[in-house]
């Protein structure tokens, strides 16, 4: 099926704007992660940002990243189960990455940012691909 795909692919206009839009949206809720637990940093290398710049507190981001996590949640929910995975998948990876500290080890460090981009890529590619069609599988 994955071949079928490749050789007669669909014609849908929509396809690259929902993609990137839930995109961008997953790359929103990874920034906003990053910037609550990286503020010492951030004041010496982007002061510009608005946790280093003090026009948001730490705790709101805390929220706000919470409230990114849901709302990308649901719209993966609106495309199928398959992109409903990905998305929590990348959300854990983010939990772990930055709430259980394995941004503090090398190989872990890694392996949540291998993991992320990969996440990244599925859930745009089952997005503009249309394998959200395809009924309880992932590669058909």
């Amino acid at each position: 099926m994955v071949f079928a795909t490749v050789s007669s692919p669909h014609h849908n206009l929509l396809a690259l704007p929902r993609s990137l839009c839930w995109l961008w949206f997953h790359l929103l809720q990874i920034n906003i992660a990053n910037q609550s637990y990286s503020v010492d940093e951030d004041k010496l290398n982007k002061p510009w940002r608005p946790v280093p710049s003090g026009r948001i507190s730490v705790e709101d981001c805390h929220a706000w990243r919470w409230r990114v996590v849901v709302f990308c949640l649901g719209l993966s929910s609106l495309f199928s189960f398959n992109v409903f995975i990905t998305s929590a998948g990348l959300a854990a990876l983010a939990t772990l990455h930055d709430d259980l500290g394995l941004s503090g080890h090398p190989i872990f460090k890694v392996l949540c940012n291998v993991g992320g981009y990969a996440s990244f890529e599925l859930g745009t590619t089952l997005i503009i691909g249309k394998f959200f069609y395809i009924r309880g599988a992932l590669f058909r």
